[in-house]
């Protein structure tokens, strides 16, 4: 950095005139400007910790865990040596007075329970011992004599079949009396009501009734609530569990005028939706209606 003779201005080295009063840096006219070095006269202290009197006690009087009380809450846990555990811990508070105590203490107090539980068992078990002692022939005949012999349990088993089934039989005779079964129909509704299959099928083959006839009345209870065709209420029948020919002997003697039916069921289906006399007629035809029920039924319907 320049330095003007003429100002004292300061200036860059690489520039010819002052910058304040235009005077010309000749030779000797400027001062080159260096900042004086000095040096950092600071030190560091080094730093010693003081030891004060007070930590010098605490830690003195500092107190350690003893290897006999460690021993001693380890054996404690354990079965068969939680007495030897509390006796360790009892030596240890009582030699140990300036070590930590807490894990004799945890040692006598786990320990203790564990031993009580112990003593407890064993006394129990040995009352236990005492009241079954007998001699071997009592023993010989007393287990002779409570063990059921396989006769025996057979019998049992023969008695609660025959009994159940006995109720399957007056169970199922109840149903048939409030409404009409098929052979298969009256099964399940046995099972279903929690005996066996066997049972329910002991109880049917029991019953005494004429599948016949309860087809029958299962074809008159259909037609009581909707309208069906001859071969339409065949297959409700057959779908409720009856054979074919008990279906078709139900429907022939449930005494249905099929013309009715058709008449019947043509206004059913007016009631939900509008028909022309011809989509009408075949949508009977469609339910098993022969052709000349389906037009009956279409024309006393849309009168």
């Amino acid at each position: 950095m320049k330095i003007c003779a003429n100002c004292g201005s300061q200036a860059d080295d690489n520039s010819k005139f002052c910058s304040n009063c235009g005077a010309s840096f000749a030779e000797n006219t400027y001062q080159t400007y260096q900042q004086p070095y000095q040096q950092d006269q600071s030190y560091t202290q080094q730093y010693q910790p003081v030891q004060e009197p007070w930590i010098n006690q605490i830690k003195a009087q500092k107190k350690k865990v003893s290897a006999l009380s460690i021993v001693a809450f380890i054996l404690s846990f354990t079965l068969f040596f939680s007495l030897l555990g509390v006796i360790l811990a009892i030596i240890d508070l009582a030699v140990n007075k300036n070590k930590k105590y807490g894990l004799s203490i945890a040692a006598l107090i786990i320990g203790g329970l564990i031993s009580l539980i112990i003593i407890i068992a064993l006394a129990s078990s040995g009352n236990n011992t005492t009241r079954q002692s007998y001699s071997p022939s009592s023993s010989i005949s007393h287990s002779q004599s409570s063990k059921p012999s396989d006769s025996s349990k057979s019998e049992t088993t023969n008695e609660r079949s025959s009994s159940e089934k006995s109720i399957a039989i007056k169970k199922a005779k109840q149903y048939l009396q409030t409404m009409p079964f098929s052979y298969s129909g009256l099964i399940r509704q046995l099972e279903y009501e929690g005996f066996t299959h066997d049972e329910a099928v002991y109880g049917v083959d029991n019953c005494d009734a004429d599948w016949n006839e309860q087809a029958a009345k299962k074809a008159k209870q259909y037609l009581d609530y909707s309208a069906f065709s001859y071969s339409g209420l065949i297959g409700q029948l057959e779908y409720e569990g009856f054979t074919h020919d008990e279906a078709v002997y139900g429907v022939d003697n449930c005494d249905a005028d099929w013309n009715e039916q058709a008449v019947k069921k043509a206004k059913q289906y007016l009631k939900v939706a509008t028909y022309s006399k011809e989509n009408l007629i075949n949508q009977l035809e469609y339910e098993g209606f022969t052709h000349e029920q389906a037009t009956h039924g279409a024309d006393e319907a849309l009168k």
